[in-house]
């Protein structure tokens, strides 16, 4: 009896140990689509990517947000860590200037995140289906603050680490260098940005809002490699991610009015019997006051997704046609409309770029979209039908 009691006792120890280590993995996990420099923990990112117009030139937009947690340590003492972003700038044309400082409009993202979720509502209760010239240089490398970042912005990922010393150091991240060799040869002729913090505390940032001049004007970028150990991103992997992803252009917003909002469903000839188009609702910004350097680029309406769980490793894209689409019953009723893609870097391997495939092929949410392409690597169409 006393045999069975302590072999009892044992199994409990061992299991509140188990629980007491899962606990611990599951805080340390990466459930976002990021790279850090050092051990870190990323949460409910906002990304929004668009096109917009600037001073009569039509730029691209890349914002971000999310919960940052930083548990980089150096000797047993606290240190600075990092998260890395690349970005599909024409070569030379990224400063200081391109960031613009969204701390009087902190809500943007979470407002552009409400109108989408409202859209998703709106369409499950019905249906639910898965769906450049010479630019003027700059300088090669930049130091400057926004919100809780200290920002090294490069022409060349492999001169970041003789810039480390230009930021604080209680932010001051470890480097790794392969992580620059890597982003050096996976994005060439790109520009990047290493955004430094030390929040030992989860603490959501303020957006971060970038215009630029971009490479392909054809398309939208995020980010999205993730790797929180401060090692280089395998790009075989599949990672957790759990973010929105939001995309903008003066095209949808005109294409958006021309549609019109006046009523909740509309029904197109042609269309399949069931599959209702539902026109969008235009963003309720619920900042009291936004500059005008924000105000200026924030669209009237905006496409976005959900992802969450477990994805194949790589960034996001959207077509700018694609992405009017959305907004055009006449094409929504034919199918064949794309949305967001997962893409790896254009300078991967060639044998690991041709296992791309469609973003939406495994969304358990899908905002806009009732037709999800490129879902196989032969790029085949694939048309996703799932019970609510």
């Amino acid at each position: 009896m006393f045999t069975k009691l302590r072999s009892a006792r044992k199994l409990f120890v061992v299991t509140v140990i188990f629980l007491a280590a899962m606990s611990v993995c599951n805080e340390l996990r990466p459930a976002d689509s990021c790279v850090s420099i050092a051990p870190a923990k990323f949460s409910k990112t906002k990304g929004w990517v668009g096109e917009a117009l600037r001073k009569g030139e039509y730029v691209h937009i890349l914002a971000y947000e999310n919960t940052v947690q930083n548990f980089a340590t150096f000797r047993g003492n606290p240190t600075g860590n990092a998260m890395f972003l690349p970005i599909p700038a024409v070569p030379g044309s990224m400063s200081e200037e391109n960031l613009i400082d969204t701390s009087k409009c902190q809500h943007i993202l979470t407002d552009m995140e409400a109108n989408v979720l409202d859209y998703i509502n709106r369409v499950n209760k019905l249906t639910v289906w898965a769906g450049n010239g010479p630019a003027e240089l700059k300088s090669d490398v930049e130091v400057f603050s926004s919100g809780i970042y200290t920002i090294v912005l490069a022409q060349h990922a492999r001169d970041i680490p003789s810039a480390i010393s230009k930021v604080p150091e209680k932010k001051r991240p470890a480097l790794n260098e392969k992580i620059f060799d890597a982003y050096e040869r996976w994005y060439p002729n790109w520009t990047f940005a290493l955004c430094c913090f030390d929040t030992t505390e989860a603490k959501q940032a303020d957006p971060m809002l970038w215009w630029y001049k971009p490479m392909n004007k054809e398309e939208l970028f995020f980010p999205a490699l993730d790797c929180h150990t401060g090692e280089v991103p395998s790009l075989s992997a599949n990672v957790d991610v759990d973010h929105m992803l939001i995309a903008s252009s003066p095209s949808f917003d005109a294409a958006c009015d021309k549609v019109g909002y006046f009523n909740p469903v509309r029904w197109y000839k042609g269309q399949q019997e069931g599959m209702p188009y539902v026109p969008h609702s235009a963003v309720n910004y619920s900042d009291w006051f936004v500059p005008s350097s924000v105000r200026d680029l924030l669209p009237k309406y905006v496409f976005g997704s959900q992802f969450r769980g477990s994805k194949k490793q790589g960034d996001f894209v959207i077509s700018t046609k694609d992405l009017v689409a959305h907004s055009d019953p006449q094409s929504y009723s034919r199918g064949g409309i794309s949305s967001w893609r997962r893409v790896l870097p254009p300078g991967a391997d060639p044998m690991l770029k041709d296992r791309s495939y469609g973003a939406n092929s495994d969304l358990k949410i899908a905002s806009g979209s009732r037709v999800v392409l490129t879902c196989s690597k032969e790029g085949k169409s694939q048309k996703l039908q799932t019970s609510r």
